[in-house]
């Protein structure tokens, strides 16, 4: 498993590792650290030495296998002018004021909290399913209602595997698709939106002239309706089943839907469905934490081992289409 960074000031920090049996955000990001995470952190050297040396939290995050705690304390103070937006799955824990991180989370897609928004990763840590049944009226009749009932923000990129993308596609793409991309991406990003979606084309369903044209259409819908710019790639693939989830990966969430994402026709159920949607790090204190995951980063290994056979071997069966880069493939 490919494990993310936290960068991370040092009062952030040591609140964080005086929170280890805390039921709450404090808590919560404690385990997240000590099992999951590279750890940087703002002090300078001869601070940062001294504090392994003395400190008995320093000095277990020091001990962790397989896992880096470092300083880097000039990277904090040059932060406004990182291209933070090229780190998709880290998170910053800083101290900067409000008006520089949730300006982050909009408009750059990541997730970037000051100590006292650190509530925001209580409202992250709350799952969503809902169960889906063909021919019924449910709670939600369009994907825009279900997913604003669950902020997913920040994000700046989402890789979509549904093997059902080209069955049907004007419904796929009315009801299905286009709400579920009004939904996710962000009104007041300021970099282009990466999205990569993947299915399997055993049947040939699109050839890769036709899935050109789809890829024009849909980022001429996305920037009429948004005002955003996107980048898209559709990467079609055959064989043996590659991943077992329907799902949607964005920087932070792991979306899975039983039956793909072509569930609605109009405001009517067509196909029974169960949906869940978490944060990757979603009960980091059982076992599901971890598999959640460990999916997520499997996945998007899993899609740039698709992406690069399919740029080996072209034909009308296994093509990648559009703009191939997306920032949670880097």
């Amino acid at each position: 498993m490919t494990l993310q960074t936290v960068y991370c000031s040092k009062d952030i920090f040591e609140d964080i590792v005086l929170s280890e049996n805390d039921a709450n955000e404090l808590g919560i990001l404690y385990k997240v650290l000590r099992d999951y995470s590279n750890v940087v952190i703002d002090i300078n050297e001869d601070e940062f030495l001294d504090e392994i040396k003395n400190n008995a939290f320093y000095k277990a995050f020091i001990k962790r296998e397989a896992s880096e705690f470092i300083t880097l304390p000039d990277f904090f103070n040059n932060l406004e002018e990182e291209n933070l937006e090229n780190f998709p799955t880290d998170v910053f824990l800083v101290d900067k004021p409000i008006e520089f991180t949730s300006g982050i989370r909009a408009n750059k897609g990541i997730l970037v909290l000051n100590s006292g928004e650190l509530d925001i990763i209580n409202k992250m840590h709350q799952p969503l399913t809902c169960k889906f049944s063909k021919g019924s009226k449910g709670k939600f009749s369009a994907w825009t209602e279900l997913f604003d009932s669950k902020d997913m923000h920040p994000i700046n990129s989402a890789v979509i595997i549904d093997n059902y993308l080209f069955n049907d596609y004007q419904v796929y793409r009315s009801d299905n698709l286009l709400k579920i991309l009004t939904s996710l991406i962000p009104r007041d990003l300021s970099i282009p939106f990466h999205l990569t979606l993947l299915y399997e084309n055993n049947e040939v369903k699109y050839k890769q002239e036709r899935v050109v044209n789809i890829i024009k259409d849909l980022k001429g819908f996305i920037v009429r309706e948004l005002g955003i710019d996107i980048e898209i790639g559709i990467i079609a693939f055959i064989g043996e089943q590659q991943f077992h989830h329907r799902a949607i990966l964005t920087n932070n969430y792991f979306i899975s839907s039983d039956r793909g994402f072509n569930i609605f026709i109009g405001d009517h159920i067509k196909n029974d469905s169960f949906v869940r949607i978490n944060w990757v790090y979603d009960s980091v204190c059982t076992e599901l934490g971890e598999i959640l995951k460990k999916i997520h980063s499997d996945y998007l290994e899993e899609v740039k081992k698709v992406i690069a056979k399919c740029m080996r071997i072209e034909s009308n069966l296994i093509f990648a289409a559009g703009h191939l880069e997306n920032r949670l493939l880097n």
